[in-house]
């Protein structure tokens, strides 16, 4: 794992990792973590970067071939990469 993030309301740790995919974990209990579904995979990149949205309801993540990939938290799926070359 290279970035790590909290949801605004610290309930979700969201991990980007280099072998492309973030992983989501419930972060209320740190003394027992539990993995939320499967990882987010969409980049082709590691993923060097993870950010929230203010209302937690997006997942920003940035990818090493500089594309940012954005998901739904509530329902883990792809809105579709933003990339600005």
């Amino acid at each position: 794992m290279v970035a790590l993030a909290f949801s605004p309301d610290s309930r979700i740790l969201a991990a980007g990792s280099t072998d492309s995919s973030v992983h989501l974990w419930k972060g209320a209990d740190t003394n027992r973590p539990a993995r939320l579904g499967k990882p987010l995979k969409e980049a082709a990149q590691p993923v060097m970067s993870v950010a929230f949205s203010p209302d937690g309801s997006t997942l920003a993540a940035g990818s090493a071939d500089r594309t940012v990939y954005l998901w739904n938290v509530t329902d883990p799926r792809a809105i579709g990469p933003w990339a600005d070359r």
